[in-house]
């Protein structure tokens, strides 16, 4: 790459302090930042000092301290209309720095030579979310009553002369051929007898919350704990060879996890379709800087990233034979609960599936970078010249572990 660009301010070379503040840049930036659009962001970490110096710090969001949301509700208590129009919302971004020189006594002294600078950040957020409402079975559905979702308008007569209707459930058994077409005699009363029903469906049943909400569709609001979880350590030592020559290496680790972050919709595990969100990635680099005149320097730099994101179910090894009866391949490490779908629409208050998501799949990515570049300050610009190399990579493991019935 090449680039020219006005100088408007002059970094410190001082080795023993931080050389440049963060920046932002958005377009018609530097051709060393190619290949890339909308913005770059520059991060530079601290680097220590000839003296120890630490930090503490400490970010901190409650709704008790957020203003209340007027009209939210028609509650009779004002004091109850201000906590309820706050939702739960927690935040708390803390950590400590600590840098300076690498110092063992009698042994080494690293002032104005070795310098280290280490920050530990953790970020945890949660709150209760209110999820969509969803239709779950009413209590006569649940008995297998179901005259409330029967049709009223009449669809014709079947091959038996008998009136149809939209919803109307008609019983298996007495399935047989009339003049070569498969007929069937409904229920009476669109209700189907307890004797009748599945011990595998009711034990499913069982798993499924009670309306909360009145009416055959939409009627239960489910609310559910989303806690995200980060830490953050890094590490950063310098090392001064000479007046002209430094060494920097620079070691970052994240790690993030999340259980409702991704899929949930209220129900309560094992029949949640909620996954967990779990990323982790980490950042090395190793510079070399050269101060070849007072208007020229080089940087020679390698580094690799990887970052993982994992997807894996919530539930591990349910065993759908002994808690549900089910007959099947479904025991062992890996298992979840099985995923029915295709059962019904969700005109009449039917659940169009009941799932718990398996482990979607583990993508990796992971980079390695070479960069040489000099700088050359000429009166009142600098020019750049230089070259990088970029090797990527992306690797996705599918793991989906449940199945569907």
């Amino acid at each position: 790459f090449f680039s020219s660009r006005r100088r408007h301010t002059r970094c410190s070379r001082d080795w023993s302090s931080d050389v440049c503040s963060s920046d932002l840049q958005t377009s018609n930036y530097a051709a060393e930042f190619g290949q890339a659009g909308s913005a770059i962001m520059n991060i530079t970490m601290k680097s220590g000092t000839n003296a120890f110096h630490g930090t503490m710090y400490e970010y901190f969001v409650h709704e008790k301290l957020n203003a209340g949301q007027p009209f939210l509700n028609q509650l009779n208590s004002k004091q109850a209309t201000v906590d309820n129009s706050r939702a739960k919302t927690r935040r708390n971004d803390y950590g400590v720095t600590f840098g300076g020189p690498a110092w063992i006594p009698k042994v080494y002294d690293g002032r104005n030579k070795t310098f280290f600078f280490f920050n530990w950040e953790q970020y945890r957020a949660g709150q209760n979310v209110i999820a969509d409402p969803i239709s779950v079975p009413t209590a006569n559905y649940r008995n297998g009553d179901f005259t409330e979702a029967l049709g009223r308008t009449s669809l014709g007569n079947d091959l038996l002369g008998n009136a149809m209707f939209t919803n109307k459930i008609y019983d298996p058994s007495t399935r047989r051929t009339v003049n070569g077409s498969v007929v069937a005699d409904a229920f009476p009363g669109n209700i189907i007898p307890k004797t009748r029903l599945d011990p595998v469906a009711l034990k499913v049943q069982s798993l499924i919350p009670s309306p909360t909400i009145g009416g055959l569709t939409n009627n239960y609001q489910g609310t559910y704990p989303q806690e995200r979880v980060t830490q953050v350590p890094s590490i950063k030592v310098d090392q001064v060879v000479t007046g002209k020559h430094k060494f920097s290496f620079l070691a970052n680790r994240t790690s993030t996890k999340c259980d409702f972050c991704a899929g949930a919709e209220g129900l309560p595990l094992p029949i949640s379709a909620a996954i967990g969100t779990y990323i982790r990635a980490h950042t090395e680099r190793l510079n070399w800087d050269t101060t070849i005149t007072p208007t020229l320097l080089a940087h020679w730099g390698i580094g690799f990233t990887q970052n993982w994101l994992g997807r894996p179910a919530l539930v591990d090894g349910y065993d759908a034979t002994a808690q549900l009866g089910l007959k099947g391949p479904f025991t062992g490490r890996g298992a979840t609960f099985p995923n029915f779908t295709g059962m019904t629409g969700t005109t009449a208050g039917g659940m169009a599936n009941i799932s718990s998501t398996g482990a979607l799949a583990d993508d990796v990515f992971q980079q390695g970078t070479a960069i040489v570049s000099l700088t050359w300050a000429k009166g009142n610009h600098t020019y750049k010249f230089g070259g990088e190399l970029r090797n990527q990579g992306e690797d996705r493991k599918s793991t989906r572990l449940n199945s569907s019935h």
